[in-house]
């Protein structure tokens, strides 16, 4: 987010399908470097609607955000958005 070439339409409504259960999901891994900048004076309406939807998302569902070099301090993220943050994550599925 931040960016001229963002997707924030696209992924508002994919986070809407998941808050609403189209999308059954029990654990959200935000993969690093969502913003561009963490300048918010760059994030545009659009895209202040994808962290709304991620912040009443992360009360439903377990959001990880792997904080990339753009994301900025993890502090501000886990505190605005209500998720975890980390460095490293290692995803389990079917027990492996």
């Amino acid at each position: 987010m931040g960016s001229d070439v963002c997707q924030a339409k696209l992924l508002t409504e994919f986070l809407q399908k998941i808050h609403s259960g189209e999308l059954p999901t029990r654990e959200l891994i935000l993969n690093g470097d969502v913003f561009d900048s963490w300048d918010f004076r760059r994030l545009n309406k659009h895209h202040w609607k994808v962290l709304s939807a991620l912040r009443s998302l992360s009360d439903h569902v377990h959001t990880i955000w792997l904080n990339g070099n753009h994301d900025g301090p993890a502090e501000i993220v886990s505190h605005l958005l209500g998720v975890d943050v980390a460095e490293e994550y290692v995803f389990t599925s079917g027990g492996k």
